[in-house]
């Protein structure tokens, strides 16, 4: 598997534009499927009109109603309005679980893709949710996701884009309310080295599992862009107590990672770091990283640690070990880490 980093380190839009190459990859014989939380850029909704013009089938999944909540209307109207394109846009009726009291999101990034001759998929952390002289309250909102710390990892495993595809028709077909707790598909899917799990029915138990194999001696890696489960936190504070060494990296809002949580946590001997930019970028990277004396795990994808995340929302959690991608993610991490310590505008205590 290949992974793809976005940040202010790397070209501005190179995310945005592996998708884009991607589009223009497929013949009309073939097929694009994408699920995603905010969709803002036109140039790859035109991308999109081009390929399904030329024959690609293409079918969109997005949240009517992300926090920005007009944020995707202006390219679900123009992808709708092509009528070549199967748009759909989720309204959720009723919480899963009761216990965010808010309304399940579509919060999953899955840009799945079909040829004649091969499939291929990305998942991770990025929403194509910018677009070139952008509004600047719109950006302030949503963060630059161009700019900012995102990444995209390429599944090329026939078994895992088979059962993805699946999901995928899954979450475009079910009525939206509460009777699709009751998933018929699966709730986890895997090969020999990468398991795939899908919110609400398997992430929260999947990163609890993650989080239990640590033991003494242990070194965990955070970067999270939202960080705020009591649950979660709580183990956490267990695991360093049992003498994990923990680092945290996450976004500077306190929204996002409240002050109490950042006290607590300190207190009990993590090491915690809030990514602050000069110009607003993101920290939106979604990623746990667990080095053990003889193999190691990476956890990623869309997932939160939020109550909502966690219980409510449709996400994806990737955990492997392959090494190859977990050595990408350790260096990745390290980077970020770097970028704190040794620049004037993050935190003081980093």
């Amino acid at each position: 598997m290949k992974v793809y980093f976005g940040g202010p380190d790397k070209p501005a839009y190179l995310l945005r534009d592996l998708l884009a190459s991607k589009i223009d990859e497929i013949d009309g014989h073939g097929e694009i499927f994408w699920m995603t939380y905010y969709f803002r850029d036109i140039y790859l909704a035109e991308k999109l009109i081009e390929a399904a013009n030329r024959g690609v089938k293409i079918s969109i999944v997005l949240d009517a109603k992300p926090r920005v909540k007009s944020a995707n209307d202006e390219v679900y109207s123009l992808l709708k309005k092509s009528g070549n394109i199967d748009i759909v846009y989720v309204r959720h009726k009723t919480p899963h679980k009761h216990i965010s009291r808010k309304m399940p999101k579509i919060h999953e990034k899955l840009y799945y893709f079909r040829t004649q001759n091969k499939a291929f998929a990305y998942v991770g952390s990025f929403n194509p949710s910018g677009r070139i002289n952008d509004d600047i309250k719109m950006i302030e909102l949503i963060g630059d996701q161009d700019r900012g710390h995102n990444f995209l990892i390429e599944i090329n495993d026939a078994q895992l884009l088979d059962e993805l595809y699946e999901h995928c028709i899954y979450i475009k077909n079910v009525k939206h309310w509460f009777c699709e707790i009751l998933k018929k598909g699966k709730s986890k899917i895997c090969n020999n080295n990468t398991d795939i799990y899908f919110s609400p029915w398997s992430s929260k138990k999947a990163v609890i599992s993650f989080l239990n194999s640590a033991e003494r001696g242990d070194k965990l890696l955070i970067a999270m862009s939202h960080f705020s489960s009591i649950i979660i936190i709580k183990k956490l504070i267990d695991l360093s107590r049992r003498g994990v060494q923990i680092q945290i990296i996450s976004h500077d809002t306190k929204r996002r990672f409240p002050e109490t949580i950042e006290r607590i946590l300190r207190t009990m001997g993590i090491e915690c770091h809030r990514y602050v930019h000069p110009k607003g970028y993101p920290m939106h990277n979604k990623f746990m990283i667990l080095e053990k004396k003889h193999e190691g795990l990476l956890a990623c994808g869309s997932l939160n640690l939020t109550a909502r995340s966690l219980n409510e929302n449709h996400e994806l959690l990737l955990i492997s070990k392959v090494k190859s991608l977990l050595d990408r993610f350790k260096k990745r991490w390290n980077e970020i880490y770097r970028e704190i310590v040794e620049n004037k505008y993050c935190d003081e205590q980093g």
